[in-house]
């Protein structure tokens, strides 16, 4: 993730921390985080952080916070709290007393819904963090998914993963088993450039002073700066209900252009050319159900595609037990851990040159 923000976010300071990274810069890097960014969750604005040991401590610290500067009067919040060794260990009196004094200073209401803006509470050693969530629905909602097959990738999981694999604008790609397309859509959205966010709506449009006139001005130069590629992406499945749906979901990212969808097996599938990246998402037990006992079959035929008519190609796989990566040919130490939902997966990189 620190890789893609510093170029993304040119002129502020990045700094990888656990489970993501902080971001110091001014009022346009939120905006531009919200619409460049591929990997994250969301992006919260930090207010503020204070020490509180009682109640009153807490009110107190909550209103010395820049709250007016984001929160328009009478906005409607959902506040959610946590807290960890902290005196102030009951969440539910934290988000009474936080509520009290947004109230208090922007008459603000707890309420729900898609224009409630989301603070987050976190109480730690006595020390209290409050954020505010810029994004609004989580980031991997870019807006062109309106359809998906069976356990479907998040956007963010599937860029991650294209990301690991180091995909070139210029270099062929193939998802063999694709599904609804989500890894071939990301990777070519990527090679052209195009905004991850440019599609959607986020909730620091919501924010008091948002400058409307400069996010629209931000927006067409994230168009202006897409650019063609020749390469064409290439997903192939079995299913042709999922092809279908993953043209759909090209067409409504816009990169129906640039990619090419293909009805064949896994053990059928051939390259397209002398050298590229195989990106593929298999079914493991826990996502598809663990009664499924065609898994060990699968792995094998991947591998041998990949021994076979892809050896000199690379391969970025995704895979729940990591001792499978050993199966394709990548190394489980350097495998790098990520999260589908709840469950760990591993994310493993085979090298063309790397004996199988």
């Amino acid at each position: 993730m620190e890789e893609e923000a510093r170029p993304a976010l040119p002129g502020a300071t990045v700094v990888r921390v656990e489970g993501g990274v902080e971001i110091e810069g001014d009022a346009p890097d939120v905006a531009r985080a919200n619409l460049f960014l591929r990997l994250p969750t969301r992006v919260l604005l930090r207010l503020g952080t204070f020490e509180a040991r009682d109640w009153k401590k807490l009110r107190r610290g909550v209103l010395g916070l820049p709250l007016s500067s984001v929160l328009p009067k009478g906005a409607s919040v959902t506040i959610k709290a946590a807290a960890s060794r902290s005196r102030l260990y009951h969440t539910g009196a934290i988000v009474e007393r936080v509520a009290e004094a947004l109230e208090e200073a922007t008459a603000a209401v707890q309420g729900s819904g898609p224009d409630a803006l989301s603070i987050f509470v976190r109480a730690e050693d006595d020390r209290i963090t409050v954020s505010i969530d810029t994004s609004g629905e989580r980031l991997h909602l870019r807006g062109w998914r309106t359809e998906g097959g069976d356990a479907p990738l998040r956007e963010t999981l599937a860029a991650a993963l294209v990301a690991i694999g180091r995909h070139r604008p210029d270099e062929p790609l193939l998802d063999p088993m694709c599904g609804s397309g989500t890894i071939v859509v990301e990777a070519a959205q990527r090679a052209i450039g195009r905004a991850p966010g440019l599609d959607r709506r986020f909730a620091f449009e919501r924010f008091a002073g948002f400058d409307a006139t400069s996010w629209r001005a931000l927006r067409d130069r994230a168009r202006d700066a897409e650019r063609p590629v020749a390469q064409a992406l290439v997903g192939t499945d079995i299913d042709e209900a999922q092809l279908a749906i993953a043209a759909r979901n090209a067409e409504r990212a816009g990169v129906t252009a640039y990619v090419r969808w293909g009805r064949t097996s896994l053990g059928s599938a051939k390259p397209h050319a002398p050298t590229g990246l195989v990106i593929t998402n298999p079914p493991y037990g826990l996502r598809v159900g663990a009664r499924d006992t065609s898994l060990p079959a699968l792995y094998e035929t991947l591998a041998r595609t990949l021994r076979g008519p892809f050896a000199s190609w690379r391969a970025a796989v995704l895979v729940e037990d990591r001792a499978l990566l050993e199966k394709i040919g990548a190394d489980p130490r350097r495998a790098v851990a990520l999260k589908n939902g709840g469950l760990r997966v591993w994310a493993g990189l085979r090298s063309p040159t790397r004996a199988l």
